[in-house]
């Protein structure tokens, strides 16, 4: 099979799986946070405490966005604004306790979401896209 084949159905998928995320596990009008900004608070939450410029790295936005993006969730009470006492240069960013309550709500809805159409499949399709899906990964740290 030509690589080329492959790579446009594999861009095709991202978009779907993109989509369907998008689609079934977005936020409730009573959320408080966009996507965006859910997917960067959860980048903090694994990071833990992180610079502006790590953050921008790991979740694919310029600097000048996030820098807004980071802002408005300071301003919320999300997110801890720390300033380097060595390197006054340097600042780094770190959950709130009201943003790590944020996020563990937010997790569970999207699980629940996500459980809620699962569990109209049957236990083999279950099975076979939880295999596919674990596939898919190995694959993916292979290419």
């Amino acid at each position: 099979m030509e690589s080329r084949e492959v790579s446009k159905q594999f861009i095709k998928f991202l978009i779907s799986i993109r989509n369907f995320f998008k689609d079934h596990t977005n936020h409730d009008k009573k959320s408080d946070v966009t996507h965006q900004q859910f997917a960067t608070l959860m980048t903090i939450k694994q990071l833990s405490k992180t610079s502006l410029k790590e953050l921008s790295k790991e979740i694919k936005v310029s600097k000048s966005s996030l820098c807004i993006m980071m802002n408005k969730m300071v301003d919320e009470g999300y997110v801890e604004r720390q300033i380097d006492t060595e390197d006054r240069r340097n600042t780094f960013y770190e959950l709130s306790s009201k943003g790590y309550e944020l996020v563990e709500v937010e997790i569970d809805k999207r699980i629940n979401k996500l459980s809620e159409r699962i569990d109209k499949l049957s236990e083999e399709r279950k099975e076979k896209f939880y295999e596919c899906l674990v596939e898919i990964e190995q694959i993916l740290e292979e290419i």
